[in-house]
Parts: C-alpha cells; structure tokens; sequence
C-alpha cells in the first residue's frame, strides 16, 4: 500500500513512533512523511534517510503562514535537493480556521509555488475553505493563474473540494488526494468529485494522525489505515480493489520520484 501524505513524528506518537515505522516496513511500500514547518521538515528527511519506505516533503502549513525572508527561502531550496525530499510542502490556505491572516498565507504560498518551478519538485497544497464556502479555492486558482505557469506537479491533498475545483486542478496539472473524510457520513459532493476525477490523476492518503477512516474512526490515524480509502474509492470508481491500488502506486511514483 501507498500513503501519499502522514505526519509521523514524536510529537504525535511518542515512544511508539519508532516501533510503528517498523511494523509499518511489512505492508506499506511507501510513506510520504509531510513536514508543516522547519523542524518536522527536517524530522521527515531524518526519518526517509532511516527507512527506504520513506519518502520527505519540507513545508510551512498554513496556520503557521508568512512570508519567508531569503535565507529561509534558501534553506528550503536546499533541503529540496536532499535525495529523500521528493515535495515541498505543505502549504496553502486555511480558511476554516484561519489560523494564520489570509493575506500571509497567500503570500507564502506564492513563494512556495515560485520555488517549486525554480528546483522542478511537486508541491504539496493544503486547501481548507470557511464552512459553507469556496473561498480557499478561488483564491487557491488565483494565485495559480497569476504566476504565469500553465502546468503545474503537485498534489490538492485531503481533498475537500467539489467536481469543479477537482476539474481546475487537474487543468492545471495537479492530482488530487483523498483521505479518510471520504468515508465518513455521506458527502454527495465530495462523493461526486472522486467518481469523476480520472483514476490516473488519484492519490489516496491517511493525514496520520488525523482523519482515522471508518471503520478505525476515533483511534489514532496510521499509514496502514489508507486501505479503507482505497476500497472506499473503488467502490465509488466501480474498479477492482486491486487495480486502482496499483493505479495509486503508479500515481504516487509518478509523481513524486519520477517513474511510471
């Protein structure tokens, strides 16, 4: 299995950190390991370079938003060039709860969605609207557009949008993520937008430790658990179990390491 997005780091699980990547060695054939700021960046690659299974990505999540000064902005080119760190990220905009002023998030990123064009590594983007609302994804698409790209490589990841902001980003280049909100109480819209996207351009994700899936809902997320998303997405998709597993793994590869 393939978990395209987790946050396995002491500070979420303890002592049982390095037990659990252990066992995780067994049955999981990737694990991208998601830094929200400098120190768990730094962790992720630490963990990467102790587990081949691992892979990193180095980012500021958007509650922690603002702007990175040159040096900062260095460091994180740096750390992209790390043989591990296959993404930067995440970031993005966080509007349900807005944690951070919109108007820093923006700016930040901005600056990641430059630096990724700068190195050539995917971007891993966090797109939360205020509940009831669409407004992270049209600001999201934006800012997109005013950077001048036409194709991007990156990921909306934990995907909440609906079939429309599905169909952008996928214009744009992105793949789009699901995690175990998916198999929560019926979503209609979030439901429909999984049908439609093109399996080629699916990943599936635990956001460990958060968003444990049914039937494992109310217990610490982890990277094992992403099967649960994976048949709740065959079954939306009507594909074998089996043959959108392998699709995911070819996606995540794709992507993240270049291969096919």
């Amino acid at each position: 299995m393939i978990d395209s997005h987790a946050h396995l780091f002491e500070q979420y699980y303890g002592n049982d950190l390095t037990t659990l990547l252990q066992q995780l060695q067994e049955t999981m054939e990737a694990v991208l390991v998601v830094g929200v700021d400098r120190k768990t960046s730094e962790e992720a690659l630490q963990i990467a370079e102790k587990f081949d299974y691992v892979y990193a990505a180095a980012g500021i999540h958007p509650h922690k938003a603002r702007p990175l000064n040159k040096k900062e902005l260095a460091w994180f080119e740096q750390i992209g060039k790390e043989e591990k760190v296959v993404a930067l990220g995440e970031t993005g905009l966080d509007y349900f709860y807005e944690n951070s002023p919109k108007a820093e998030q923006k700016k930040l990123c901005r600056q990641f969605l430059e630096l990724t064009g700068e190195i050539n590594l995917p971007l891993i983007l966090h797109v939360r609207p205020a509940a009831g609302k669409n407004d992270a994804f049209n600001d999201i698409f934006k800012i997109i557009e005013t950077t001048g790209r036409k194709e991007f490589d990156g990921v909306f990841h934990c995907f909440s949008g609906n079939s429309e902001n599905a169909h952008k980003a996928i214009k744009f280049g992105f793949y789009c993520s699901f995690a175990g909100n998916l198999t929560f109480a019926n979503d209609p819209e979030l439901e429909k937008a999984a049908r439609q996207i093109p399996a080629k351009r699916l990943l599936a994700e635990t956001d460990s430790p958060y968003l444990a899936p049914q039937p494992k809902r109310g217990r610490q997320n982890r990277p094992d658990f992403v099967k649960h998303t994976v048949k709740k997405l065959a079954e939306l998709k009507n594909l074998p179990f089996d043959k959108l597993s392998n699709r995911l793994k070819d996606n995540f590869f794709s992507l993240f390491c270049g291969k096919n």
